[in-house]
């Protein structure tokens, strides 16, 4: 299965989040059979569309594209700031960046941790959600460097994924396709320890928040 034109619609606030949070999910089939398409709608029970993506189902898993992904930055710098507390405003059980290994205008690569190397409670996942944060958390990062400000995630245009959740670190590599004035657009690519690709994300869009300008 590949997600594909994931857009953020409306943010998350978050009020009553120790009690729970209600949402509804809205599920539209488009096509039919193998490589089916879906349309899926995440709102709030009010009815406020928040998320929306397409989800592409397959019989079996595919393999994630390499991307070229794993070949060395260009130029790469040791990195020298924090990492938490000013671009990435994250609690503890999201703070799944354990080293950035190398920044450049080109891209950025970090090592990870997963569901399972953060400790988060054993689930049925089908997608390890801590890396790929961490994965959105490392295009802010970058996005920093080269927009110079703070900037959210608004949009993916592809996640594909194996299923496979490493038990130990997770190498993430980003590599840059677009800087505007106000936006970035990245490729990012997972690997385990061995670098072997597990998933990735295709077409990260980022947007300079409105006080960064």
């Amino acid at each position: 299965m590949a997600c594909e034109d994931i857009k953020v619609l409306r943010g998350i606030s978050l009020s009553s989040f120790e009690a729970g949070e209600g949402f509804k999910v809205l599920v539209d089939q488009l096509s039919n059979g193998d490589g089916a398409v879906l349309r899926l709608e995440l709102r709030s029970l009010s009815g406020t569309r928040h998320y929306c993506a397409k989800a592409r189902m397959a019989a079996t898993k595919a393999e994630p594209l390499n991307l070229g992904q794993n070949s060395p930055l260009v130029g790469a710098e040791s990195w020298k700031d924090q990492v938490y507390g000013d671009v990435l405003f994250h609690g503890p059980a999201l703070q799944v960046i354990e080293d950035v290994t190398g920044v450049s205008d080109e891209g950025i690569a970090a090592e990870l941790l997963g569901t399972a190397g953060r400790g988060w409670r054993e689930e049925p996942w089908q997608t390890d959600v801590a890396a790929m944060d961490g994965g959105l958390q490392l295009a802010l990062l970058w996005a920093k460097r080269m927009l110079g400000g703070s900037s959210l995630p608004t949009a993916v245009g592809r996640y594909q994924g194996t299923g496979e959740l490493p038990s130990g670190a997770i190498t993430a590599v980003l590599k840059g396709r677009v800087v505007g004035k106000s936006k970035t657009v990245s490729d990012i690519v997972f690997m385990t320890s061995e670098g072997r690709p597990i998933a990735h994300l295709e077409g990260v869009e980022t947007h300079l928040l409105p006080k960064s300008r």
